[in-house]
């Protein structure tokens, strides 16, 4: 009778744990969402899938021989816009559910806490134009340094397949 006891007790205690566990995982889902769902992180998205961000990066992958037209770079700006903005709902949930699993509630709270000062909000929307200067600025170098080493990435490849 005490063992039946015992086991009853312990099956319960799996159950709440479970439960509070469960409980964590929609509280850490909740708080990911409104960290995504902030103004500021919305005004950096809006900027990331603007024309003219997305312009100058794919301007940034070009080889350096290539030279585009200010109205072919606004096309392709504009084709590829129009293209994020369709994928930014799914992306928003990538985002909501990568958090969630990444950050800890606390590291949540606290991303929300200081995203929503004037500083936090600040920072948010500098970042694409800061990361888009940064690698339209190495890209070049990025390309070289590719493809110096593309017979060996190719031989590393035809390896692999083996």
């Amino acid at each position: 009778m005490a063992q039946t006891r015992l086991r009853v007790a312990i099956l319960a205690s799996a159950i709440g744990l479970a439960g509070f566990a469960e409980a964590q995982e929609d509280d850490r889902r909740a708080l990911a969402r409104t960290y995504v769902d902030m103004p500021a992180n919305q005004a950096m998205m809006d900027q990331m899938m603007g024309a003219d961000v997305l312009a100058a990066q794919f301007t940034a992958g070009l080889p350096p021989q290539v030279e585009l037209s200010p109205g072919a770079l606004e096309r392709i700006g504009a084709l590829m816009s129009e293209a994020m903005t369709s994928l930014r709902p799914k992306m928003q949930e990538m985002m909501v559910e990568g958090a969630a699993e990444t950050f800890t509630a606390a590291e949540l709270r606290a991303l929300i806490e200081f995203y929503s000062t004037p500083e936090g909000e600040g920072v948010l929307l500098k970042m694409p134009p800061y990361f888009s200067r940064t690698m339209s600025e190495l890209m070049p170098e990025i390309m070289q340094a590719m493809s110096a080493r593309q017979t060996e990435i190719i031989a590393i490849i035809e390896e692999g397949r083996q």
